[in-house]
C-alpha cells in the first residue's frame, strides 16, 4: 500500500543515507532553504525590473516625449501627467542615475520643473525605454522559478545517488 503524497513532501529533500556522501536532515534542509532562496531572488529581481520600467522610465518618457530638453523648455510633473505618484517622487529624491539624468528648476511655489539635458537624451532613451519584464513575463517568472525549485529538489537526492555511485 502506498502513502498518499503530501503537499510538504514536495518541498523537502528526503535525507537518506549514501555510502561515501554525507547527507542528513540538517543538510537537506539547508539545501531546501538555498534552493529556494534562488528562486525567490530570481522573482525579486523580475520585479525590481517591472518596477524600474513603471516608475523611473514613465517619468523619462514623458519627458522626452513632450521634448523637455532644455531648463526653458522644463515640465511639471503634472503637465506631463506624472503628478500625484509618491513612488516617482520617492525616486526623484533618492534614485542617483534617476538624479544624473533629470535634472530640475525650481519655480515658483511647488512649481518644480523638471527636463532632460539634450547631451543625455540618448543615454537616458536607451537606459529607459519599454524594457524589460511587464506584467505577464513577471507572473511567468514567478511560476517557471517555482516549478524550477521544485524540480531541483526532486532530482538532488538523484544526483548525489549518481556521484556516490561514482565515489
Amino acid at each position: 500500500m502506498s502513502t498518499p503524497l503530501s503537499l510538504a513532501s514536495l518541498f523537502t529533500i528526503e535525507a537518506k543515507g549514501y555510502e561515501h556522501i554525507s547527507f542528513d536532515k540538517g543538510d537537506a534542509t539547508m539545501v531546501t532553504l538555498l534552493v529556494f532562496g534562488i528562486c525567490a531572488g530570481i522573482v525579486l529581481a523580475s520585479l525590481y525590473t517591472l518596477y524600474q520600467r513603471s516608475v523611473p522610465g514613465r517619468l523619462v518618457r514623458a519627458l522626452l516625449s513632450a521634448a523637455a530638453l532644455s531648463p526653458d523648455t522644463a515640465k511639471t510633473l503634472a503637465e506631463i501627467g506624472c503628478d500625484g505618484n509618491c513612488l516617482l517622487r520617492f525616486e526623484l529624491r533618492h534614485n542617483a542615475v534617476l538624479q544624473k539624468t533629470v535634472q530640475k528648476v525650481e519655480g515658483e511655489g511647488c512649481d518644480t520643473r523638471y527636463y532632460i539635458p539634450e547631451e543625455l537624451k540618448y543615454r537616458a532613451k536607451g537606459r529607459f525605454e519599454k524594457k524589460g519584464n511587464g506584467p505577464l513575463q513577471f507572473i511567468v517568472t514567478a511560476i517557471l522559478s517555482f516549478g524550477l525549485g521544485l524540480l531541483i529538489i526532486k532530482l538532488i537526492p538523484f544526483v548525489l545517488s549518481m556521484i556516490d555511485a561514482v565515489l
